[in-house]
C-alpha cells in the first residue's frame, strides 16, 4: 500500500517538503558549527542554503495565497525570515525555517493520510440504504 498522495498543484508534495526541511536542518546545523569555528564564509554559505531549502515551499505557498489575497502565517514568516538576515541573525532565521518547514511537511503528510482515510471510509459506505418502518422495509 502506497503512502504517496497526489496533491493539488498549489500544494507541494510532503515528500519533497520533508527532504527540503531535512536539508535546511543540516545546512543550519553546519552553519552554526562553522560560525563557532570562526569560519564566517562557510557559515554564511550554509545559512544561505538553509534559507533556500527551508524557504522554498514557504515562498510557493505564500505566492499562491497572496494571489487569492489571503494573508496567513506563511506571509508573516516570509516577512520575518528576511528580517532576521537584515538584523544579522542568520542562525535564528535558519532555525525558524527548520521548525516551520518541518511542521509544514508534517502537516501535509497528516492531511494526505486524513484524506486517504476519509476516502476509504466513503468507498466502504453502502451506496443505498433500506429504510425500516416498524421493523419492516
Amino acid at each position: 500500500m502506497s503512502t504517496h498522495h497526489s496533491a493539488p498543484s498549489a500544494v507541494p508534495d510532503w515528500h519533497g517538503m520533508a527532504w527540503r526541511s531535512g536539508l535546511c536542518a543540516v545546512a543550519a546545523t553546519s552553519g552554526w558549527i562553522f560560525q563557532g569555528m570562526g569560519q564566517p564564509t562557510a557559515s554564511m554559505a550554509c545559512y544561505l542554503l538553509a534559507f533556500l531549502a527551508g524557504g522554498w515551499d514557504l515562498a510557493i505557498e505564500t505566492w499562491h495565497e497572496f494571489r487569492k489575497f489571503e494573508f496567513t502565517t506563511h506571509f508573516l514568516m516570509l516577512l520575518v525570515v528576511p528580517a532576521t538576515a537584515v538584523l544579522g541573525a542568520w542562525g535564528e532565521g535558519a532555525l525558524l525555517l527548520v521548525l516551520f518547514s518541518g511542521s509544514s511537511a508534517l502537516e501535509h503528510y497528516a492531511m494526505g493520510r486524513t484524506r486517504s482515510a476519509i476516502d476509504a471510509l466513503l468507498r466502504g459506505a453502502p451506496k443505498t440504504a433500506v429504510v425500516l418502518r416498524d421493523g419492516q422495509p
